[in-house]
């Protein structure tokens, strides 16, 4: 086993992913003799955790095996054998079992009602009747009481209707035939709840990618719901609008399903922080479609999101996230604000990427100052960020410095860098990106293509009359996907003035 297969096992990469906390509740779950009982695995857990816990350090096998008294302390590689290194690996195993099934438990301690239901079970195995129904009382309380209406809610409704139901034919009570419809009646809501869900998110995944998945059952269980009931049950409702917003991107479900996040039942964290991209994403549509008052609405939702501690929540903050939440902060005239941002959660990204996403905010935000030279200087330490992004905010900086002459005017590095981009965005050229942003992009490029070289001419002296440019403007308003259209404006404005005078 080499260092290097040590530090890529799947018992590193879980650890990796545990917080302080986390780390030391494992602690004492592997300490305790009712979930292990090998001293080995307790000394494998002690080893990491003081000498490679919050390291960079990369873990070295011998040392392992030595601090596990698999190997004699002046042991080197070659007094190692086969069955030394096996009993490492089964060493390993075991902790990361360990480890798996204390993520399991937290995971159980959060669903209370669930844990209830599994109480019941065992109960009424037992035959502890009485037991089960002061569990039931206690667990209706809970059920009855608590803020969240997602679908997990709806599964609990019907976890606990079935032992209704259960305990109704033990007892052969004469409710039972009630009990039954009710059993129905909750799973009924609890699947319509959960393909409701499935679809909205499924639809909005395909819509991102522009991939051609069809679900002929969507549109039966559409017009189910809208004809049943059914249709008055809060998460039922909830999923149908969310899934009306996807589909047909109506400023009227955007507002509806925006007053139900912001003043109806609520929802776990993980839960929100997708209803909210799906919001968000609502709102970079109608931007790239040239409705610029939903700059200030995606601006508000993100404010609102970071309020709600939602995208730090037990997750690294996203490289895309971020900077959207940057140019986003930029765009509504708020660089105060968008300054505290970068540097509040700047320490919540990932390691991997971190530097690259703080220098290319701080290439925007010295952009919107017009620090031209400083933007392009943060830019240039951007190593493995987004091509299309650094592309087209360097593009604007050459623009923008105005340094066009009629010496350099085909030789300027913004001709490079804009044949870049156009290659970079044509179909095809990148599969991993969606198709939404692939062809906003790939319309900013053709469509400054157009303004530089109107701009070349106005250098060159050459003729270029003001219904040229209005008919560009014209133009400018009809592309329905479009990146940096505020922007591309502008500068038509800038050449209108140019040939003015």
């Amino acid at each position: 086993m080499s260092k290097n297969t040590i530090n890529k096992s799947k018992l590193i990469q879980l650890i990796s992913y545990l917080d302080d906390k986390d780390y030391k509740e494992l602690g004492l779950w592997v300490r305790s003799p009712i979930h292990n009982s090998n001293q080995i695995v307790i000394d494998l857990y002690d080893v990491i955790k003081h000498k490679y816990r919050n390291t960079d350090k990369p873990i070295d096998t011998l040392k392992i095996m030595k601090h596990l008294k698999m190997l004699p302390r002046t042991a080197g590689e070659k007094d190692t054998c086969p069955r030394d290194k096996q009993e490492l690996r089964r060493t390993m195993h075991l902790l990361s079992e360990q480890i798996e099934d204390f993520l399991i438990w937290k995971a159980t301690q959060k669903e209370v009602v669930v844990r209830k239901r599994h109480l019941m079970d065992e109960l009424m195995i037992r035959r502890a009747y009485p037991l089960v129904n002061a569990v039931m009382r206690k667990a209706r309380k809970i059920q009855e009481t608590s803020p969240l209406r997602d679908v997990q809610h709806c599964k609990n409704e019907h976890l606990l209707a079935q032992i209704d139901l259960f305990m109704a034919v033990i007892v052969k009570d004469r409710n039972v035939v009630p009990a039954m419809k009710h059993n129905v009646d909750t799973l009924r809501r609890y699947f319509l709840s959960q393909l409701l869900r499935y679809y909205c998110f499924a639809s909005s995944t395909n819509a991102k990618f522009k991939t051609k998945k069809s679900y002929p059952m969507m549109e039966v269980l559409k017009s189910y719901v809208t004809n049943s009931k059914d249709f008055e049950y809060y998460t039922i409702r909830f999923y149908y609008i969310c899934l009306e917003l996807v589909q047909k991107s109506r400023i009227e479900d955007y507002n509806e399903l925006k007053s139900m996040i912001y003043t109806g039942e609520t929802f776990d964290n993980h839960e929100l922080r997708q209803l909210f991209t799906v919001l968000t994403n609502f709102c970079g549509r109608k931007i790239t479609e040239g409705d610029n008052r939903f700059m200030q609405e995606r601006f508000d939702l993100y404010k609102e999101v970071l309020r709600r501690e939602i995208l730090t929540d037990q997750v690294q903050f996203s490289a895309s996230k971020f900077i959207e939440i940057v140019e986003t902060g930029l765009k509504v005239n708020q660089p105060e604000w968008t300054n505290e941002f970068i540097q509040k959660y700047s320490p919540e990204l990932g390691p991997n990427l971190r530097e690259d996403t703080v220098n290319y905010s701080k290439a925007l935000y010295a952009f919107h100052f017009n620090k031209y030279n400083l933007a392009q200087d943060f830019l240039h330490a951007v190593n493995k960020m987004n091509l299309w992004l650094m592309k087209v905010l360097l593009i604007k900086i050459y623009y923008d410095k105005n340094e066009l002459t009629f010496d350099n005017i085909d030789t300027h590095p913004i001709n490079s860098e804009l044949e870049a981009l156009l290659q970079l965005t044509r179909p095809g050229g990148n599969t991993k990106a969606s198709e939404r942003n692939r062809l906003s992009r790939s319309n900013f490029a053709n469509f400054f293509k157009r303004i530089l070289n109107r701009r070349k001419k106005i250098i060159g002296k050459e003729m270029v009359s003001i219904d040229n440019i209005k008919a560009l403007k014209t133009e400018l308003a009809d592309i329905e996907r479009l990146a940096e259209r505020k922007w591309l404006n502008d500068k038509l404005n800038e050449l209108m003035k140019n040939v003015e005078s």
